[in-house]
């Protein structure tokens, strides 16, 4: 006999303290990136990030007045 089980429970987690993680997170790789430079322990992100960068630089200029 096998036993039935209901749908689980519904977890705001996702939809609440998930994206405040994630921004704690990126917010924590970005303080390293800019405290350790080149001796990052996240160099992958910093190659991301910089390829990001600078495929879209002109996003990141100064408007112009």
């Amino acid at each position: 006999m096998y036993a039935t089980y209901g749908t689980p429970p519904i977890s705001d987690w996702e939809d609440d303290q998930k994206p405040r993680l994630i921004e704690f997170v990126i917010m924590d790789i970005c303080r390293n990136i800019s405290n350790k430079g080149n001796k990052t322990r996240f160099p992958e992100a910093f190659d991301c990030l910089y390829e990001y960068i600078e495929d879209n630089l002109e996003k990141f200029l100064p408007e112009q007045y």
